[in-house]
């Protein structure tokens, strides 16, 4: 399944993480007084998640003992690092102890427990060993509960959780482990290549805009048609972090009464008389900040960076955020080396100004490696490798062979190896679900990508999308074909996220009405479709492999 790790060493541009360090999301979970306490970091291969993880648990670190020397109650930074088992072992022997490892849950709190212990010095008090066959869930997590009031702040940074979906029941319970310690006040970080649906309740608010029943005040002018109301994220100035209140009085018939915050602030109530207002308490929501959404002049600098480490300085601006501390005004010419012949061409002749060459080499990499910053250094290489500017446009439509190696490791790893070994229904299942979606999604052409009882007439769809309801009807043709018996799982409780578990981070979810179903970047997208893989290419039910 996974196995836990020590710390990755810090990132080679720590600057680059500033973006994240800033956004809203990451302040209102480190610093709101109404905590969210989940944040939950969300990219594909390469996107730098394991390389902020590192980075934040240093920073936190570093945060509180520089604003807490003296505190009677000291912080305390958690963290568990996982790997994927096959990363470090031959993939078969990964698989073989995911099936016969159903403990993981227990080692997980464990490790957590075992860091309060060295952090309260109670590592070197002898106790009678245990093993985990002796342990339960229940026992840790009441002890974790009576440590934790030792400390102020807690914080728990957990890296690659999602490599535990192999198995998805050890990782629901690893996710509902994360629940009660947020409970206790922990604020949990998570990294994740995907974006699972758990829990698929969506909240509504439950005020009634229809009439005035529930109203306190007169300040809520502009009142909707609507007897209950989904809060409207995308005009929300907090970009969709809405925090919810619950009234969980028994007089409630149908369960606790939701109500968002604009509706709270402008004197909505629960409408109860039986109980004196305010009878709301908060409801802690997660937030997910996508690493896909690294704002564009952050990733600009980070290319120019590494084409300058490469090429000379010939980027005559300053970079923002900037790879140099902002007084060392000679950083630049003693970090980069002379002007090479390319760095020369991208050379500005107006003080002051970018090269239109050097703008267009820079938008045109961004836009390829689909804000990934891993893609974009191997694009990178392709640039090194170049004679001249028409050498690199020729260069540009073929997918390098570095990204193409790296993707068909991935796939071998999580997918191939997995229906090719001697391994159990389970696993050969997941993996026969990955493959068929990720062909099926490859091959998918411009308006496939709703339900044709639903299309509207002039929507117009990207090559590469697939409404999941439409997917999931695929899918489930293709195993009556092929019986692999992966419709069982499909119209299971988890549907959608046995999908996403399966693929291993290589496919995403919008989480628009549609669900559509897509790659994590164009550069896959082009991999798949193209057929770099020939095993995928030869996989469809009814054909041959090659």
């Amino acid at each position: 399944m996974a196995t836990i790790t020590k710390h990755r060493p810090i990132p080679s541009t720590p600057w680059f993480f500033e973006w994240i360090f800033d956004s809203l999301q990451y302040r209102l979970w480190k610093e709101a007084k109404t905590p969210t306490r989940l944040l939950r970091l969300v990219g594909g291969t390469g996107s730098g998640k394991t390389s902020f993880a590192t980075l934040a648990v240093k920073r936190l670190e570093q945060q509180d003992n520089d604003s807490n020397p003296h505190s009677q109650k000291p912080s305390i930074v958690l963290s568990v690092f996982l790997k994927s088992k096959e990363d470090t072992q031959s993939p078969a022997a990964a698989v073989t102890q995911e099936q016969n490892n159903d403990l993981f849950s227990v080692q997980f709190l464990a490790e957590i427990e075992r860091q309060l212990d060295v952090a309260l010095k109670l590592d070197n008090i002898p106790t009678p060993p245990t093993s985990p066959q002796d342990q339960t869930s229940e026992a840790i997590l009441s002890s974790i509960g009576f440590k934790l009031h030792r400390f102020s702040d807690v914080y728990l940074v957990v890296d690659d959780l999602d490599s535990l979906w192999i198995l998805p029941k050890e990782y629901i319970k690893v996710e509902h482990h994360l629940e009660v310690l947020r409970s206790q006040g922990v604020r949990v970080l998570i990294t994740s290549r995907s974006t699972f649906q758990l829990p698929t309740v969506v909240t509504i608010c439950d005020v009634n805009l229809a009439g005035d029943d529930d109203l306190d005040s007169e300040s809520y002018d502009e009142q909707p048609a609507e007897q209950t109301h989904w809060h409207d994220e995308e005009n929300d100035t907090l970009d969709g972090l809405v925090t919810w209140w619950s009234c969980d009085h028994p007089d409630h018939d149908e369960g606790p009464f939701v109500i968002c915050s604009p509706c709270k602030s402008a004197g909505f109530t629960c409408g109860n008389t039986s109980h004196p207002p305010p009878m709301f308490t908060p409801i802690p929501r997660p937030i997910t900040l996508d690493l896909a959404t690294v704002p564009p002049d952050d990733l600009a600098s980070f290319i120019v960076h590494h084409l300058q480490l490469e090429h000379g300085h010939f980027w005559d601006m300053p970079l923002d955020p900037s790879p140099f501390d902002p007084h060392d005004l000679a950083a630049p010419k003693r970090i980069y080396p002379p002007l090479s012949p390319l760095g020369k061409r991208l050379l500005s002749s107006i003080p002051d100004q970018p090269s239109d060459d050097a703008n267009d080499l820079v938008s045109k990499v961004k836009e390829l490696s689909g804000h990934n910053i891993t893609d974009a250094l191997h694009r990178l290489e392709l640039v090194h490798q170049a004679e001249s500017l028409d050498d690199i446009k020729h260069a540009r439509d073929r997918l390098p062979s570095n990204i193409v190696d790296m993707f068909t490791g991935i796939f071998e790893r999580q997918i191939q190896s997995r229906l090719e070994g001697d391994f159990g229904q389970e696993v050969k299942m997941r993996a026969a679900l990955a493959l068929h979606t990720i062909r099926i999604v490859g091959n998918c052409q411009g308006t496939e990508c709703n339900d044709d009882d639903e299309e509207e007439e002039d929507e117009v769809c990207d090559d590469g999308v697939l409404a999941f309801k439409l997917l999931k009807k695929r899918l489930m043709q293709e195993d009556k074909k092929c019986g692999h018996g992966f419709t069982e799982i499909l119209e299971g409780k988890y549907g959608l996220d046995e999908l996403l578990g399966a693929a291993g981070g290589l496919l995403v979810i919008n989480t628009d009405m549609n669900q559509r179903v897509s790659f994590f970047s164009p550069s896959f997208y082009q991999y798949v479709k193209e057929r770099y893989n020939e095993f995928l290419a030869g996989k469809e039910c009814g054909s041959r492999s090659r």
